[in-house]
């Protein structure tokens, strides 16, 4: 079949509904035409989710198909809900999010479409995929036989991980372990691990490696399954590519087949999340369409990034509201905790207090556990008391009203719903196990819940969230939120295929109406609290957006990263140029943090590390070196 052609009219319509992003930028318009299978390369903060849901808004508002729909497949759920959220800002985005479109996790798609099939198909019934419930479940029976604790015993160290993370590896489905080693396959002991595996499968108990190797088996033994998948979806794309194993992308191509075709979108300078996977997939390809033009920063900050980017365009930053210089914060072993202070004050006489209250500032590091390194500035908790969780990301009172709050309150100030619509999912799945829905009860998230139910109930569920989301305000008197369970519990009635009456909601703490203020729409708005700043890892703030953000030195790979990475930020060595592998690691590392900031953008390194060389060229390149005492 024919993709549907995007025309310049389309394009022009685009700035009513996304009205934040210029879509007459020449690279911004080489992407929305774009018609065949290509890589994006996008800057940080060059508004690549919102040029992917721009042009995803165009396809299925011209989309005729009725049995064949697009695949968008991410990363990480985190990518997946942008993506719903950015398309929940298009009167046609929404679209998508019924079949025959499929948006998720490639994880998600794989288990959906091939895995799941495959072993229903062998009448496994799947009970659990969770490598930590599956290790949780192989204790149980390990500690149950008296062969095999003695086994663990007597081999704490090899055996006993290895029974415990047991998996299936390629086509063949290869016993395997993720930890440990297993004995050879002429060794009497064996069977009873190989026999332990088998039991859960047969009960349904499932590690994600499992299956991956099951799909991998299904469309090895079923040529003319990625003949019927590559039908259903023609059109395929895929978002955080930067982050994808190469195994990952190879089963996505081997399920599709050859027919269709891949538009592909991420940032290869921010690779840092594989997860374990030691190879990364080949991205961007040649040919690939830049994106090279940051609204998020401006000028000092781009220069930063560019000296640390591996790959790609100049960055050019477009914010010019941004024009702070970058600042060095030196200390010593007895001012190292007063860094995030003196930079917390510093943020609040440079930056507007709007967009501190708006995007708010951290501090990050790459490092949070304690290391055997010599010195000071090696990890976090040199920095600040990190035992306590970081409030940021506090535990919140699981509540139906209080989530649509949110949801009222983000329409209101034109912000996406990716949160409340997180939280509404919860809130759901939670109130489901409550009424004793069977399904709900054996899914730990709503990811799982479409694995445990019925296709068609998972749909109607989906639907009702969004109805839930963009609801009128949700009531400020119980009786309005009365009317509002009145509808829940029809519902709910009709999917579940049981009795739910307004009464069963009223009395449950998930439903009940809420006099508490919602909770933040977003960490984004609790970042600075009365303690100072968030301090957290460099990983954990990938896809952020601050006010202001300050680096901290840590050891990364055996060296302290920022001093590694002077000769790259002084202009001496050449990134684009740089082969050794933990260096790169380093760069990307920094990269990340480093283009979290919309104004002021801090690093922190100890002074006996900062030569008097180094000092001048940074002061030469505009840098702010102020000493922390």
């Amino acid at each position: 079949m024919s993709i549907p052609a995007i025309t310049q009219a389309d394009i022009d319509e685009l700035q009513v509904e996304y009205p934040s992003l210029d879509f007459s930028h020449p690279e911004r318009q080489a992407v929305l035409l774009a018609d065949g299978t290509v890589d994006v390369q996008a800057a940080p903060g060059s508004g690549k989710t919102t040029l992917l849901a721009a042009k995803l808004s165009i396809l299925a508002k011209k989309w005729q198909q009725a049995n064949r729909g697009i695949c968008v497949v991410s990363h990480t759920n985190v990518a997946r809900e942008e993506i719903e959220a950015r398309l929940r800002e298009s009167s046609n985005g929404t679209l998508l999010f019924s079949h025959p479109h499929f948006i998720g996790t490639i994880q998600t798609f794989i288990h959906k479409f091939v895995s799941l099939p495959l072993l229903r198909s062998f009448g496994i019934e799947v009970r659990v995929i969770d490598d930590d419930e599956c290790r949780r479940l192989a204790e149980l029976r390990i500690d149950a036989s008296y062969k095999l604790a003695a086994l663990a015993r007597n081999s704490p160290n090899k055996y006993a991980p290895a029974m415990q993370s047991l998996r299936y590896i390629g086509p063949k489905l290869e016993l395997s372990c993720a930890d440990g080693s297993l004995p050879g396959k002429t060794a009497p002991t064996y069977p009873l691990i190989a026999d332990l595996k088998k039991s859960l499968t047969k009960d349904g108990i499932f590690r994600y490696d499992d299956m991956f190797a099951f799909a991998q088996y299904a469309l090895a033994k079923y040529p003319a399954l990625s003949v019927a998948l590559g039908h259903r979806f023609p059109l395929v794309f895929v978002d955080e590519m930067q982050d994808t194993s190469d195994a990952q992308d190879e089963l996505l191509k081997s399920a599709m087949g050859a027919g269709s075709i891949f538009q592909r979108f991420g940032d290869v300078n921010q690779r840092i999340l594989r997860n374990g996977d030691k190879t990364a997939a080949a991205f961007p390809l040649p040919d690939s369409l830049p994106v090279s033009t940051s609204k998020r920063f401006g000028a000092s900050i781009a220069a930063v990034a560019n000296s640390l980017r591996a790959f790609g365009e100049d960055i050019v930053g477009d914010n010019i509201e941004s024009s702070l210089p970058v600042t060095l914060f030196t200390f010593g072993d007895e001012s190292v905790k007063a860094v995030i202070p003196a930079f917390a004050e510093r943020a609040g006489q440079l930056v507007p207090a709007a967009e501190i209250a708006r995007y708010g500032i951290k501090a990050v590091g790459q490092r949070k556990d304690e290391t055997t390194t010599a010195g000071c500035g090696r990890f976090l908790g040199d920095y600040a008391d990190t035992d306590a969780p970081p409030s940021g990301k506090a535990s919140y009172m699981v509540n139906l009203h209080m989530a649509l709050q949110m949801a009222a309150a983000a329409r209101a100030e034109a912000r996406n719903l990716a949160d409340a619509a997180s939280r509404t999912r919860v809130a759901l799945l939670h109130l489901l196990r409550d009424l004793g829905w069977l399904p709900a009860k054996e899914a730990k998230t709503w990811r799982q819940l479409e694995a445990y139910a019925e296709l068609s109930a998972f749909r109607e569920f989906n639907a009702m969230v969004e109805n839930l989301l963009h609801m009128p305000t949700p009531s400020v008197v119980e009786s309005d939120w009365d009317v509002v369970l009145s509808g829940v519990a029809v519902r709910l009635s009709a999917i579940v295929g049981q009795i739910i009456t307004l009464d069963d909601l009223r009395e449950r703490e998930i439903s009940r109406f809420s006099m508490s203020q919602p909770a933040p729409l977003s960490f984004a708005q609790i970042r600075t609290t009365s303690r100072g700043p968030v301090v957290e890892t460099i990983a954990a703030v990938k896809g952020e957006t601050h006010a202001a953000t300050l680096v901290l030195e840590c050891v990364y790979n055996r060296k302290y990263d920022v001093t590694a990475s002077l000769p790259f930020l002084c202009g001496e060595k050449s990134s684009l140029t740089e082969a050794d592998g933990n260096t790169l690691s380093r760069l990307h590392s920094l990269f990340v943090a480093a283009t979290r900031p919309r104004h002021f953008l801090a690093f922190a390194i100890h002074q006996q590390r900062l030569t008097t060389s180094h000092r001048s060229r940074l002061e030469a390149l505009g840098w702010v070196v102020e000493d922390v005492t």
